[in-house]
């Protein structure tokens, strides 16, 4: 089955994200500083792979030399020469170690996916949570003004000795326990607003950006569940996969050093006492050398178990990883399930607790009951209100969390969509 594409912010289908998210990418300081690494092992990987070729250098000099016991005459000599090395990849020392450094700078790539999933996984959370701060905001205000027009209304009944002075009280503070909670949301909502800044690699005063005023609707999740090759193609998973290969290549490199290396050399020179001589006289020169280990204290041998003790924690590391991947995909995906219940369940309670309000406040009007009913079944419907809103930003920002899980794929858009 194909991959389907990483630009899973996507799914929310918003053109203010999109941008963001094409800001992040090209200015955010975590994606610099691993395409910074990639470029290193892009370099360490043609650095190992040099060692495969010839080795050529030329060298050109001049000497002056005078006796001076006599004083004698001075005299200049002119020299050019140049050197060839290779050494015979007999065992597969050299190309090992090319491949482990291949290897090594596909794992840099595959880190700088991770690199690119943690940051878009950070950047859509904080923007979901500045949007729920927005709603919240105006859900504090609406409230807030539901509970001022009460607390006139019971005044004004007061006035007349159609309330009690603890029914304008109680309605009090009811208002002042909104009016505590906006300063608090407004904090919250600059908190987020400088974090998405720093993930943009902007300075807080330079975000210029639109807050939609409700909470989005993501594309539906596939109704035949998520293809395990999703998860298996984690970058992550991906780099721990490389770096268990990438020991093994250095493994086989350190048991290679362990036997005979041949190396051939070449050389050319010429020297006269006249530059325009130099190239007249030359001599060339042709070696080959067989160096063998005889004791070097076990040093070999301690890279070999060195190299194969890599492999062993890189294979625990890499199934630490995938099954890691899978909690993760696991657990997201459960908890998706227990949100939407538990929104479905506060919906039907807030339905309840609005009829208890409304019957509360037909008998309060009528006289037949006291204010505390009245109070207390508002109370209860304005936490719900935000406890409904609270939770539908926490059902988004678990569809972060499982596009986070799945290595940042887009998933297909097939099923219902989270309501």
């Amino acid at each position: 089955m194909e991959i389907p594409s990483t630009d899973w912010w996507l799914d929310f289908n918003d053109k203010g994200l999109a941008l963001l998210m094409e800001k992040a990418l090209e200015d955010n300081f975590a994606i610099a500083k691993a395409m910074a690494r990639l470029a290193q092992a892009r370099a360490s990987a043609v650095v190992a792979g040099a060692a495969l070729s010839p080795q050529i250098q030329a060298g050109a000099g001049t000497a002056f030399s005078r006796r001076l016991s006599d004083d004698g005459p001075s005299t200049e000599r002119y020299s050019l020469n140049f050197l060839a090395s290779y050494e015979i990849d007999l065992w597969g020392r050299l190309g090992s170690l090319k491949e482990a450094a291949l290897l090594e700078a596909l794992q840099a790539q595959e880190a700088v996916g991770a690199a690119t999933v943690t940051v878009s996984a950070q950047v859509v959370e904080n923007w979901i949570y500045l949007i729920y701060q927005k709603a919240l905001l105006s859900l504090l205000e609406e409230q807030l003004e539901t509970n001022q027009k009460t607390q006139e209304l019971l005044e004004f009944r007061f006035a007349h000795a159609l309330a009690s002075a603890l029914d304008v009280l109680q309605q009090r503070q009811a208002v002042e326990q909104v009016l505590a909670q906006i300063p608090l949301a407004r904090a919250e909502e600059k908190r987020l607003a400088n974090s998405l800044a720093f993930l943009l690699g902007q300075i807080p005063q330079d975000l210029d950006m639109e807050i939609p005023g409700s909470l989005p609707a993501p594309s539906p999740l596939p109704e035949n569940g998520i293809p395990l090759n999703f998860i298996a193609a984690r970058p992550d998973v991906q780099s721990a996969r490389l770096s268990l290969e990438s020991a093994q290549w250095r493994h086989a490199a350190a048991k290679a050093a362990r036997l005979p290396a041949l190396s051939i050399t070449a050389g050319a020179g010429s020297e006269a006492a006249r530059f325009n001589e130099v190239l007249d006289n030359w001599i060339a020169n042709l070696g080959a050398n067989l160096l063998a280990p005889v004791f070097d204290n076990r040093r070999r041998a301690a890279q070999v178990d060195l190299e194969a003790a890599a492999i062993e924690e890189r294979f625990a590391d890499f199934r630490s990883t995938l099954f890691v991947a899978i909690v993760e995909t696991q657990n997201a995906l459960a908890d998706r399930e227990g949100l939407l219940e538990q929104i479905e369940a506060l919906e039907r309670e807030l339905n309840a607790a609005t009829r208890v309000f409304e019957e509360a406040n037909q008998r309060f009007a009528r006289g037949v009951n006291d204010y505390l009913p009245v109070i207390t079944a508002l109370l209860t419907v304005q936490r719900l209100e935000r406890s409904i809103l609270q939770r539908q930003a926490g059902l988004l920002a678990n569809r972060i969390a499982l596009h986070r899980a799945l290595g940042g794929v887009r998933l297909a858009q097939t099923g219902q969509a989270d309501r």
